[in-house]
C-alpha cells in the first residue's frame, strides 16, 4: 500500500507551483483592473448620461484593483517561501552520507518540506520564511521586526510534530525540525520541536548518533522511492 509519495526531487518545488498559480490569477486581475478603467473612460467620452455606467466601472475597477493588491503579497509571500525552501534544500543535499527528499507527501496529513536519511536516522525539516528575530510566549511563534512582532496565526511546531508522528507511527527513527533560514534564532524547542535557523540545523544534523547502518538507510531510500514506509 502507497502510504508515502513525492513530488518531483526539488527543493521548492510545489511553492513555486503555487506562485505561478497565484500569479496567472494576480495578472488575470491587472488586466480585467486596467480593461474596466479603459471602458469607464470610453464611456464618459459619449455624452454626460453616460457617467451613470462610467461610475459603477470605476468602483468596480477600484474593487478589482484591491483584490489585486491582496494576490500580489500572496504571490510575494509563495516566492518568499520557496526561496527558503531552495536554500534549505540545497544545504541539506550537499550533507555527505545523506539521501534528501523534498516534497514528500502524507497522503490525508500533509507535506513534508525536507526528508533526509542518512546514519543518524531520519530527519524531517519543515522550513519557514519569515524574517526578525524568532520569539516565543506561552508556545506562540512571533518575529520581531522594525514595525513590531509579528504573530504566526499558524500552529508551526504542531503542524511538524503531526508529520513527524506520523513517520514514527511506522517504526522509523524520526527527527523534526523547524527551521527559518531568513531570521535570527536562539534555538529552543516548542511542543518538543527545536527551532533552528540553517546554521544550527545542519551541526545538529551532523551530531546526531548514528542510528542506521548504511544497508538500512539503502532499504529506507528504496522504499521512500518507491512511495512505500512498509
Amino acid at each position: 500500500m502507497h502510504l508515502l509519495d513525492h513530488q518531483p526531487n526539488k527543493p521548492g518545488y510545489s511553492v513555486r507551483q503555487l506562485e505561478a498559480r497565484r500569479t496567472s490569477k494576480a495578472l488575470g486581475l491587472a488586466f480585467l483592473s486596467v480593461l474596466l478603467a479603459v471602458l469607464a473612460i470610453v464611456l464618459l467620452f459619449f455624452s454626460p448620461v453616460a457617467v451613470l455606467l462610467a461610475a459603477p466601472l470605476v468602483f468596480l475597477s477600484i474593487f478589482v484593483g484591491t483584490r489585486l493588491n491582496q494576490q500580489s503579497l500572496l504571490v510575494y509571500n509563495a516566492r518568499r517561501g520557496a526561496q527558503a525552501e531552495e536554500k534549505v534544500g540545497e544545504c541539506l543535499d550537499n550533507l555527505p552520507g545523506w539521501r534528501v527528499f523534498h516534497n514528500v507527501l502524507l497522503p490525508e496529513i500533509g507535506d513534508i518540506d525536507h526528508l533526509a536519511v542518512g546514519p543518524g536516522g531520519i530527519v524531517l525539516v519543515e522550513t519557514k520564511s519569515q524574517r526578525g528575530t524568532l520569539v516565543v510566549s506561552r508556545g506562540r511563534i512571533g518575529f520581531k521586526q522594525p514595525l513590531g512582532t509579528r504573530w504566526s496565526g499558524k500552529n508551526l511546531a504542531a503542524q511538524t510534530r503531526a508529520l513527524s508522528e506520523a513517520l514514527q507511527q511506522k517504526g522509523l527513527a524520526v527527527t523534526a525540525f523547524l527551521c527559518f533560514p531568513f531570521a535570527q534564532v536562539t534555538p529552543l524547542k516548542v511542543k518538543g520541536i527545536p527551532l533552528v535557523d540553517l546554521k544550527a540545523l545542519l551541526t545538529a544534523i551532523e551530531q546526531l548518533p548514528q542510528t542506521y547502518t548504511d544497508a538500512e538507510v539503502t532499504e529506507i531510500c528504496e522504499r521512500i522511492d518507491a512511495g512505500l514506509l512498509v
